[in-house]
């Protein structure tokens, strides 16, 4: 059933998808978004299921979208008494996505679902759900800190310092030389550019 509804739905996907990004990005030219814009029919097609749930099985969707590494301790650990696991048994009935109770592993039926889930959601619930995983990962310093970043309404010090530590710790472990240093500074000056300027864009929305 899931893999006919996949073949389903990836000629419509493939139709609307390169319409709803820029023509840089369809170039080349500048990377994708980390959730993939849906058009209106894509938004239907994949939004349906999803708006019948209950709202703590939505919440933990919506948790597992935001963070594609995300696993049950993960998603459970965030949802800080808000929900818990067995609230996914209805989104498993719906084939939204599958949980393997042995691995933690969880899977959703098309990887356009994560979009739908994000994109249903409110940019409160968002927000919130970003603040969750970031407390839940605070032994993953790289993928905290970008749960911080897309936490923030306005420019944030502390949040681009994080940033800027973190970019330079990961460019000085692959790039040891004094050339790889320097890159690394650069890399974190734009990195904390692009904070400033996305959190003025958020406080905006």
């Amino acid at each position: 059933m899931i893999y006919n509804e996949q073949l389903a739905e990836t000629p419509l996907a493939l139709c609307d998808l390169p319409a709803a990004l820029t023509e840089r990005q369809r170039r080349g030219q500048e990377p994708l978004p980390g959730v993939l814009p849906l058009s209106t029919r894509l938004k239907a097609t994949f939004a349906t299921d999803i708006r019948a749930l209950p709202a703590p099985t939505r919440r933990l969707l919506l948790l597992a979208a935001l963070e594609a590494d995300a696993s049950l301790t993960t998603v459970r650990t965030a949802a800080q008494g808000h929900a818990d696991v067995d609230d996914l048994a209805s989104a498993q009935q719906a084939d939204v996505l599958q949980v393997d109770t042995v691995t933690g592993r969880m899977v959703f039926r098309h990887p356009l679902m994560r979009s739908a889930i994000v994109q249903t959601s409110s940019p409160d619930e968002r927000r919130s759900a970003h603040q969750a995983l970031a407390a839940a990962l605070a032994g993953n310093p790289e993928h905290r800190v970008w749960h911080l970043a897309e936490a923030a309404t306005g420019p944030d010090e502390e949040v681009a310092r994080a940033l800027v530590e973190v970019a330079t710790s990961t460019w000085r472990r692959c790039n040891p030389s004094t050339a790889g240093a320097r890159g690394s500074d650069e890399a974190a000056f734009s990195t904390r550019r692009r904070v400033h300027r996305g959190g003025r864009a958020r406080a905006r929305r």
